[in-house]
């Protein structure tokens, strides 16, 4: 299967990973957090979590855009989407099952992270579509 580099969900679920996985380290490298003290917990929770959201944003706006929704609101519906549901269902879910419900891990908040995972995946996108516009054009410079 050939990977298609423009794709947004590629270049959003590695950047999702990459920060996800600063995110990790910090967590471990704490001396006496509770994560340091059990970094494979904390590793499966992690990738769990970033597995969920990824799959669940993009099976959400998929199913958005079947019901004709503009792409962009159905891709940005499906980023909300799965970041409250990663916070009220699969967060406390993902949380049970590899701490083995000694987890102290709490999401009370869901308004506030949403409307940051909104703007900050518009703000993705923006640097995004700039960046392969930038590209796009260059390469065509040098055709002749």
């Amino acid at each position: 299967m050939k990977m298609n580099w423009r794709a947004h969900w590629v270049w959003f679920c590695l950047l999702l990973g990459l920060i996800t996985a600063a995110d990790y380290a910090e967590h471990i490298l704490r001396p006496g957090s509770e994560f340091a003290d059990r970094p494979l917990d904390w590793l499966a929770f992690t990738a769990a979590s970033v597995a969920t959201l990824c799959g669940f944003a993009i099976s959400v706006s998929f199913v958005l855009k079947k019901a004709l929704i503009s792409p962009l609101v159905a891709e940005t519906g499906g980023v909300a989407l799965a970041v409250a549901f990663h916070l009220i269902v699969s967060g406390p879910f993902w949380a049970a099952v590899t701490w083995n419900g000694e987890s102290q891990l709490h999401f009370d908040s869901v308004l506030e992270p949403v409307a940051m995972a909104i703007a900050i995946y518009l703000a993705f996108r923006g640097l995004l579509w700039i960046s392969i516009a930038a590209l796009s054009r260059f390469g065509k410079r040098g055709e002749t």
